[in-house]
């Protein structure tokens, strides 16, 4: 289980990712339920995936704003 989270996290995190759903994400790595994906994922991590999801852009827009 926290192999699969662990990689559903990189998978989330990965801008590369960014257009594929969470719920694409978790049914690849074997979670068949989306809220019982969510409720293991926050267990673990502290946030849900949606909330790593919108950390991940909200940080992708501040470094393209540093560069520019």
């Amino acid at each position: 289980l926290r192999r699969r989270l662990e990689e559903c996290h990189r998978n989330l995190s990965d801008c590369m990712q960014s257009g594929r759903s969470v719920t694409q994400i978790a049914f690849e790595h074997g979670f068949n339920s989306l809220p019982h994906f969510s409720r293991v994922f926050r267990n673990q991590f502290g946030i849900t995936p949606s909330e790593l999801r919108q950390r991940v852009a909200d940080a992708t827009v501040a470094a393209a704003r540093l560069l520019s």
